[in-house]
């Protein structure tokens, strides 16, 4: 029964869109602008890198296609069921390389954890180009509405991405803060050394977790009880 589900996922979840996309894209050709050509392109070259990262994922990391959504709502992570449900590509490029780091060892974790934030910049750029081909075929005689929807599905990936990133960066400066006033005030307390990082906290820690508990590295003033998802650590995906 699972490879039933695991199969069914990989084609109705993952595989639908990137095979519709292109078949539409191939059948519409004739009949499209030069710009909507170029930016139609560029979302194909989108489109097929999340087909090929997702079956690079079947094969180094297959249990993803056997994530069990309720769990996370249960647990409120709302982060994974946000990539999961609104960037699709970028969930699977950072599993793989997650995967490839931590399943298959052949990456250093370092090189993974920049593997997948130079994909993620790769595909929020894609997104970019499948927004302006948006509004290039809103304004267009021809308008294929197959085309329509995956470019407006791809702009609403982007809007999630800069979203999350300012997030993300406010976090951040907020925990940077929180450390200069810290250091200042008391860096030598009880229970905290020089410079104000807590008790049980690594200073020199780096690069991904070699645990289940992250894909994305949460700074480590967020990050001090990992039984506890912080704010931070909520909003990424395991």
């Amino acid at each position: 029964l699972a490879w039933l589900v695991a199969l069914a996922t990989l084609l109705v979840a993952h595989l639908v869109q990137p095979a519709a996309f292109l078949f539409s894209l191939v059948t519409w050709w004739p009949s499209l602008s030069l710009a909507a050509k170029a930016l139609g392109s560029l979302v194909a070259v989108r489109e097929g890198t999340y087909a090929l990262a997702t079956l690079l994922c079947a094969l180094v990391r297959p249990a993803f296609l056997l994530t069990d959504l309720r769990s996370h709502w249960a647990t409120r992570e709302w982060g994974r069921l946000a990539y999961f449900a609104l960037s699709p590509s970028v969930f699977v490029w950072w599993v793989l390389s997650k995967g490839l780091a931590y399943d298959v060892s052949l990456l250093a974790p370092e090189t993974a954890l920049a593997m997948g934030s130079a994909g993620m910049l790769f595909l929020t750029l894609l997104d970019a180009a499948a927004l302006a081909a948006l509004v290039v075929a809103l304004a267009a005689s021809v308008a294929p509405a197959p085309l329509v929807t995956s470019y407006a599905l791809s702009s609403g990936a982007l809007a999630f991405s800069l979203l999350l990133a300012l997030l993300y960066m406010a976090l951040l400066r907020a925990g940077a803060t929180t450390a200069g006033v810290q250091g200042s005030s008391g860096g030598h307390q009880r229970g905290a050394p020089a410079g104000g990082v807590p008790a049980g906290v690594d200073p020199g820690a780096r690069g991904m977790p070699a645990g289940d508990d992250g894909v994305l590295t949460t700074p480590p003033r967020l990050r001090s009880n990992r039984e506890s998802p912080s704010a931070a650590s909520s909003l990424l995906f395991t």
